[in-house]
């Protein structure tokens, strides 16, 4: 698996965030923080990590810069409501497709 498919497939996926934000257990979890976290440092940190660069992942990079987690948002306002995490969200999706990721398949073998 390459480093920008394990970037982005959980933010990409709404089953994901659901089992292991939402429904996450002390054993198996996820925090959306740690989620954008990684994205940035995959996406604007590792400078000797090149991806192909399109109009999709320029605007993730936007929404990606542009999103944060609401202190006093609970998450299950975040994943399902939040404008900028949504569209964090499909933008992700999106582009993963674009470069011939399937996400369909890795969200079988993950969950």
């Amino acid at each position: 698996m390459k480093i920008i498919h394990k970037a982005l497939a959980p933010l990409a996926s709404l089953e994901v965030q659901k089992r292991f934000i939402l429904d996450g257990t002390n054993e198996e979890y996820i925090l959306p923080e740690e989620l954008l976290d990684y994205a940035v440092n995959v996406l604007f940190e590792q400078k000797a990590v090149k991806f192909e660069e399109t109009e999709t992942l320029s605007e993730l990079k936007k929404s990606i810069k542009a999103c944060d987690v609401p202190e006093n948002m609970d998450y299950s306002e975040l994943i399902l409501n939040y404008k900028p995490w949504e569209k964090v969200r499909v933008l992700s999706k999106i582009y993963l497709e674009e470069i011939g990721f399937n996400l369909r398949e890795w969200e079988l073998n993950e969950l």
